[in-house]
């Protein structure tokens, strides 16, 4: 299992010990099928809702243990961004207490476009993360928003991304988790754009 010893930033809050929740458990399972480059990561890597390829299922089901039928859905969804966020890369990041979808989208775009809210492309895939009606839609989407970040930014904090999916499953709560997102999204100025001039 991934060498956690105390819960920090650097470690998303994940402390090792024998009160570690559920939740916690998973994301720290994730990050030993990632050390020890398990299959089951690269079918969360080919993992959609709708998917039904038995042996894809046992690998997945296997990275989610002990999920029932939703969490299932929602933890292969995490576990789905997680791989994606982290192929090719050696150091695993659990992403910093708190950072939600919302927060990290603020860090996709380039100096030249700019960022966050300031780069017209990551704005639009904001507009349909909050707008997406089905899982299978937001799960895509998810996975847009981790390989834009995997390149030069911080992932988000896994373990709130599936707290957040599940207040999103759930329709009563589903309108709050996504003004939650677009809140996050446009709080606080976004990292500036370049104003360098290059030399002529």
């Amino acid at each position: 299992m991934s060498p956690i010893t105390s819960p920090s930033p650097a470690d998303g809050g994940l402390a090792d010990t024998p009160e570690r929740t559920p939740d916690e458990a998973f994301i720290v399972r994730l990050g030993a099928l990632h050390h020890s480059r398990d299959r089951a990561l690269s079918a969360l890597l080919r993992w959609t809702p709708d998917n039904q390829d038995p042996q894809q299922l046992v690998d997945v089901a296997r990275a989610t243990e002990g999920a029932d039928l939703t969490d299932y859905d929602l933890r292969a969804t995490v576990g789905r961004g997680f791989a994606t966020y982290h192929s090719g890369k050696s150091r695993i990041d659990y992403g910093y207490p708190g950072t939600n979808l919302g927060t990290a989208l603020r860090r996709i775009g380039s100096s030249s476009q700019g960022y966050g809210p300031r780069n017209p492309a990551t704005a639009r895939l904001l507009q349909q993360i909050v707008t997406a009606e089905t899982l299978t839609d937001l799960t895509t989407l998810i996975n847009t928003a981790c390989k834009q970040l995997k390149s030069d930014a911080p992932a988000p904090h896994w373990l709130t991304l599936l707290t957040d999916l599940r207040d999103w499953q759930d329709p009563a709560r589903r309108h709050a988790i996504r003004l939650r997102w677009a809140q996050a999204f446009y709080t606080n100025p976004p990292k500036k754009t370049s104003t360098k001039k290059k030399a002529h």
